[in-house]
């Protein structure tokens, strides 16, 4: 049982670091209808180049 409560406290010290939601996605995607705007991580780096049409 004591290694459930680490796992969750890791959880909880990742999410706080980050600034991001604890929870699953549901609840990350009511989180986001009421504020309007996308939360969690990003993908990182530079965006990717689009291809040219011709």
């Amino acid at each position: 049982m004591s290694s459930l409560i680490d796992t969750d406290i890791v959880d909880i010290r990742a999410s706080w670091h980050t600034g991001t939601p604890f929870g699953n996605d549901r609840f990350k995607q009511e989180i986001e209808a009421v504020l309007g705007k996308k939360v969690g991580q990003s993908k990182r780096g530079r965006p990717a180049k689009r291809e040219k049409s011709e």
